[in-house]
């Protein structure tokens, strides 16, 4: 199975919630136990992008948890997520982000288009997992359909 790598922007997080709470408890706690299990197999693993205004605070914080990338600027991190939508086109949860990071940025057009592309990847996700379902139970009914069978 593979593994797939989920950029999180994570701005503000020298602070006492950002830290404790969502980095440390969180995103760290997540990457330590190798990510997210999905039913199919394959792991979701977080991988942040810390945002804050102190250079020196947030390297430190990157250092201490062995993360890669940080940045002061926020445009930095939007081009990062930008490039994560781009790797992996159909991920709504990329799409959802960089809609929320967009509409924060005052971005209403780039917001709307990604949250339009959200709800698409996420309903075809959503009728994806529902055709696996039925395809799982199927082969059982059939197997005990061809036992009465003379």
């Amino acid at each position: 199975m593979t593994t797939k790598r989920l950029g999180v922007i994570m701005n503000g997080v020298t602070g006492r919630m950002g830290l404790n709470q969502h980095l440390i408890r969180s995103i760290v706690a997540i990457r330590d136990e190798g990510g997210v299990l999905l039913s199919n197999g394959d792991r979701m693993m977080p991988d942040p992008i810390l945002v804050g205004r102190d250079a020196d605070k947030v390297e430190r914080l990157a250092k201490r948890f062995n993360i890669e990338r940080w940045t002061t600027d926020l445009d930095k991190a939007l081009a990062l997520l930008e490039e994560t939508v781009q790797l992996e086109p159909t991920n709504a949860t990329a799409h959802y982000r960089l809609a929320t990071l967009y509409r924060k940025m005052g971005r209403a057009d780039d917001a709307k288009r990604e949250m339009e592309l959200y709800k698409k990847f996420k309903e075809m996700k959503e009728k994806l997992n529902a055709l696996y379902k039925e395809l799982q139970v199927q082969p059982k009914e059939i197997r005990a359909d061809e036992q009465d069978e003379p």
